[in-house]
């Protein structure tokens, strides 16, 4: 009788744990759908993918239509349009949130909706259209209000919002048009700041060079044509250029004042490029004004009437690529192993000769461990510097430097030679070719000079 009644209120606690547990997974469920949008809507209409916005304002009327990947001005293909404006506002209006409904008596007038500062209608790829009317500012709320056209349900929405809806035309025009630059397209470009001067060009890739890069790109100024310019940075200066073009409108048509206010009547630096379309060559050249409290900074370009605004991030990248430094490679002296035929190697004044056999290699005309030379050939390559110093620019070659110099089997090649000299408690100075003044870490040559003292014990 006790195990019956035990057997029971087993079944009992089992039923009842289902049960609730059943209950309470549908109670979660629903109060998870009920919160998946929270949000309040001007109106209920959800449309798809926008391919045109039609504002219609106190001062002027203008539609911007989607062609491809791109967005024009309706009866104006020339006009430039930044795409990345037009997304933005998009993103703000596609479905209009509201912050609270405060009116259902369709009372426009009381609202500043019978004579609206803004009205935006959106179409989307179905041809449904949406319309809204943007309404008075309220100071003391900080809100816009608003309604969907011939609706008696007006709203107010947040002031972030109806800045960007009643915006006007020119705010979504791009500084410029550079959708032609790429990589593939770049022929070459120039950087001026005050007294500095910048010049890289495209060349031909030399395969045969026995120098580790494989970049196209060779300085024309500070440096020689025999000096790489890094692809990736080159690559970076690119979209860096191309966000620039498409940066906040500030002013359309600036007057003579506004352009010297904006400090681009002098400006304080410019970048230049030249590029290759099916339409023939074409050049750009952007001016970079005057420097705001918060970073961001003026630009214009050359034969356009627009002035646009950095923001802060994008300003400060292009002033780090106004340097020749910002360009150079990181590694210091990286060659092919396979095109060398010898090298010279000084450490504490002495100089040792290395030969490179068919089978191995020779250090001061005896054999040395192959294994230990290529780790020290490998690590040697492999030393790097991502800053530059005046101080040890001015710093000279003395009896504590390490120098390897390598000489080509191809001797239409010129030698290539690095000197490594200590700078500081953290630091070596590393020069190669024309290019001076590089700090590398300290324990990056000191591990070096010990794979080498290896290669000498090995023979």
């Amino acid at each position: 009788m006790k195990n019956k009644i035990i057997k029971s209120l087993t079944v009992l606690i089992l039923l009842n744990f289902i049960v609730y547990s059943a209950f309470g997974a549908a109670y979660y469920s629903n109060k998870k759908s009920a919160a998946a949008d929270t949000n309040l809507y001007v109106s209920e209409k959800t449309t798809g993918d926008i391919i045109s916005v039609k504002c219609t304002g106190t001062d002027s009327e203008f539609e911007l239509v989607k062609d491809s990947d791109f967005w024009k001005l309706s009866g104006d293909d020339s006009f430039p349009i930044s795409s990345d404006s037009v997304e933005r506002l998009i993103e703000k209006s596609g479905n209009l949130a509201a912050a609270r409904l405060i009116s259902s008596d369709g009372e426009y007038s009381k609202y500043g909706l019978d004579t609206p500062q803004q009205v935006i209608t959106l179409t989307d790829t179905a041809g449904v259209s949406t319309t809204y009317r943007i309404g008075n500012f309220n100071d003391n709320i900080n809100r816009y209000y608003a309604c969907e056209d011939g609706s008696k349900k007006i709203y107010i929405i947040n002031k972030s919002v109806g800045d960007e809806i009643i915006k006007p035309l020119y705010s979504y025009a791009a500084a410029y048009d550079l959708s032609g630059l790429s990589r593939a397209t770049l022929e070459e470009f120039e950087c001026v700041y005050g007294d500095e001067k910048t010049a890289v060009f495209k060349s031909e890739t030399d395969r045969e060079n026995p120098m580790g890069s494989s970049s196209p790109w060779r300085f024309a100024f500070p440096f020689s044509s025999s000096t790489f310019a890094d692809t990736n940075k080159v690559d970076s200066l690119i979209s860096k250029l191309k966000d620039a073009a498409l940066s906040q409108c500030v002013s359309f048509e600036p007057s003579k004042n506004d352009t010297a206010a904006f400090g681009l009547e002098t400006p304080q630096a410019y970048i230049s490029v030249k590029y290759k379309t099916d339409s023939g060559e074409k050049s750009a050249k952007m001016y970079l004004g005057k420097e705001n409290a918060d970073g961001s900074a003026y630009i214009s370009f050359e034969g356009s009437s627009i002035t646009g605004l950095l923001d802060s991030d994008t300003a400060k990248v292009i002033k780090e690529y106004l340097s020749c430094y910002k360009y150079i490679p990181q590694s210091v002296c990286t060659v092919k192993k396979d095109k060398v035929a010898s090298m010279e190697v000084t450490l504490n004044s002495v100089v040792h000769h290395i030969e490179f056999k068919e089978n191995g290699y020779t250090l001061d005309g005896r054999d040395c461990d192959s294994e230990s030379f290529e780790a020290f050939f490998k690590k040697l390559s492999g030393i790097v510097s991502s800053s530059v110093s005046d101080t040890a620019a001015a710093t000279g070659p003395d009896s504590e430097s390490f120098i390897v110099t390598y000489h080509f089997k191809d001797s239409s090649y010129p030698d290539a030679q690095a000197v490594y000299t200590p700078f500081d408690e953290n630091y070596y100075t590393a020069s190669s070719g024309e290019i001076k003044g590089r700090l590398v870490n300290r324990r990056s040559v000191e591990s070096v000079i010990s794979l080498f003292e290896t290669v000498k014990q090995s023979n």
